[in-house]
């Protein structure tokens, strides 16, 4: 899926192109890759967003991700759909093999799988024990239905009938109006029976399909496991569209849809703008600077390169993980990336989109990136992404000893930096936003170790999971036809759409771990290092900034000021104070009625 990149107007050098086909890495797959492909086998739900959101459309634009491989987690996810789809198909069948064999017996199944389910069903709304209690309340009227009324009803049914036989008598000599009690019991006994036999035969369907899950869990996907080829076996054009993934990850450019720029990068937490003229700082004469007269002109301003500026802001950045500092003073989970951002709903021809194959770009070689910085004006803007969180890394003493064992960062920090030279001003804007916690229920692999036993394991998923996924077996499956359809649908409109529409949406709705992550922290702490890590980058691209500026001969005063007053906001009151004064979020302080009087 390659052809001739785009070109500037003079067909010399290279502007956008496609990534290469990723190599395979050489260590393990980290942490969030792994909770991130075994989070299809844990919830169906998550795989079936993960497909539709890369493969549905294949001409959509891929949000490139951070701290975490992107090929493996969406192979994962074809294939925990084939498990949940084979096992939903055959419980099934099961079932409905059941209905003809013993009726009465599978629909007693059901209701009590139907039961056992409503702690998962329901659980989030009452309540965990709650919803327990509820469980064992309805599995116990359901045994109650089963042994007397049942039987009672039959034997209504018979008096009714032998009423109808016999006119306004019936004959006591048989039982009461025929009805026979020793039947009864050889009745119900055949419906436990079917019962019986129908679950054990779901519930092997499920046992088995569950162990096949467990053991790319306990297996391919435990930590420290070797790479291979995970989740192998997509082909056809969604595999083409999986290699494609896999390569346009890699790149720096983010087409969006809709009103979000920043996807992956969580809640926007914090952003501001300063804009400053490039004045040239004044010698100074003494400690005094002199003043300008009032007939002399303003001096022009300062021409400053803002590729040099962006080149240098990021090289500072950089420093905060540089391996000249000591071990523990060093940034273990800075990741940096020049990142181009435009709007995906394009009109034909746009350079961002290749028109060949109607695939949006993934990479802006290094020309077509300063080109960009140099010219803000048009749509494409360039953002310098530094992300905190990513990675994970043990604390270790001087002797090696581990203090603390490498683990997952729970919350990942972004920045974005945009820097302007435009009218002989400076533009500088800032965006902090802030990716909670990967849901619990998505963490909760790590419980299958490698040397898990994994038929034992199995077994207790599927005991725990029974109720539901034998009693809730038919309407998944339809569920999920009714979605391969649609995404078969949607595929070939989007192919359609793609090549006769003037204008069409190239951009990417959602991003996969954002999928799979809670959008605010789950502790105080959390809070509190989003809040650290994001001073820290901001604290160190002002500064940068600032040193630049005045290598180049610009009057800083006014950028450190405005700088400021955005990023400490506190406030200190020397003296007497007359008047209103708020400080803190969401303060106010008024001062009405005439007396002067705070409010």
């Amino acid at each position: 899926m390659h052809t001739a990149p785009s070109r500037g107007y003079d067909d010399e050098p290279l502007l956008f192109d496609h990534s290469a086909p990723p190599e395979q890495p050489a260590g393990p797959l980290n942490a969030i890759t792994r909770y991130l492909c075994g989070a299809s086998y844990v919830d169906p739900g998550f795989g079936d967003r993960v497909v539709g959101e890369l493969t549905e459309d294949a001409h959509r634009a891929v949000v490139p991700p951070t701290g975490y491989d992107l090929g493996p987690v969406l192979r994962h996810a074809y294939r925990a759909r084939r498990i949940w789809l084979t096992q939903h198909a055959l419980v099934t069948l099961v079932l409905l093999a059941g209905l003809f064999l013993a009726p009465v017996g599978t629909i007693l199944l059901v209701g009590a799988g139907l039961a056992l389910a409503l702690p998962a069903l329901i659980g989030g709304r009452i309540g965990r024990a709650k919803s327990r209690r509820v469980a064992v309340v309805a599995v116990a009227v359901l045994l109650a239905l089963a042994l007397f009324g049942v039987p009672i009803v039959m034997a209504i049914n018979s008096l009714v009938d032998s009423f109808d036989s016999s006119g306004d008598s019936y004959d006591y000599g048989g039982g009461y109006g025929g009805y026979d009690e020793s039947t009864e019991p050889s009745g119900a006994g055949l419906w436990f029976l079917g019962m019986g036999l129908v679950g054990v035969a779901a519930f092997l369907v499920v046992l088995v399909c569950k162990g096949q899950a467990v053991r790319v869990l306990a297996t391919e996907l435990a930590p420290g496991a070797p790479v291979g080829r995970h989740g192998t076996g997509v082909g056809g054009p969604a595999g083409q569209r999986v290699q494609a993934v896999a390569a346009a990850q890699h790149g720096n450019i983010v087409l969006h849809s809709g009103y979000n720029p920043f996807l992956g990068a969580g809640r926007v937490t914090d952003a501001w703008s300063v804009a400053v003229e490039l004045k040239p700082a004044r010698p100074l004469d003494g400690l005094l600077a002199p003043r300008r007269p009032p007939d002399e002109p303003a001096p022009p301003p300062v021409a400053i390169d803002p590729v040099a500026l962006n080149r240098h802001v990021k090289e500072r950045v950089a420093a905060l993980s540089s391996p000249d500092l000591p071990e523990g003073a060093a940034f273990t989970s800075l990741q940096l990336r020049d990142q181009i951002i435009a709007d995906g709903t394009r009109w034909r021809d746009f350079p961002l989109v290749d028109q060949a194959l109607r695939v949006p770009y993934s990479v802006a070689t290094r020309d077509a990136m300063d080109e960009i910085v140099r010219h803000p004006q048009s749509s494409a803007r360039h953002f310098l992404r530094v992300s905190v969180g990513a990675e994970s890394r043990a604390i270790r003493r001087p002797d090696r000893t581990v203090v603390m064992p490498a683990e997952h960062q729970s919350v990942m920090v972004t920045t974005f930096t945009h820097i302007a030279v435009e009218g002989g001003m400076l533009y500088v804007e800032n965006v902090a936003a802030m990716l909670g916690p990967i849901r619990r229920k998505y963490l909760d692999i790590d419980h299958f170790p490698r040397s898990a036993d994994v038929w034992w394991e199995a077994l207790k998923e599927s005991l725990r999971s029974a109720g539901a996924d034998i009693a809730l077996a038919a309407p998944r499956l339809l569920t999920t036809l009714v979605r391969r359809v649609r995404a078969w649908w949607r595929g070939g409109r989007a192919d359609r759409l793609s090549m006769e529409d003037e204008v069409y949406d190239f951009g990417a709705r959602d991003e996969v771990r954002q999928m799979a992550s809670l959008t605010t922290p789950m502790t105080y702490l959390q809070r509190l290092d989003s809040t650290k890590y994001a001073k820290l980058v901001q604290r160190r691209i002002n500064d940068a900034v600032v040193d630049y500026l005045r290598r180049n001969g610009v009057d800083t005063s006014e950028y450190e000021e405005r700088v400021s007053s955005y990023t400490n906001n506190g406030v200190v009151i020397a003296g007497d104070n007359y008047g209103a004064a708020a400080a803190g979020e969401k303060a106010k302080a008024t001062t009405g009625g005439g007396d002067g009087k705070a409010r």
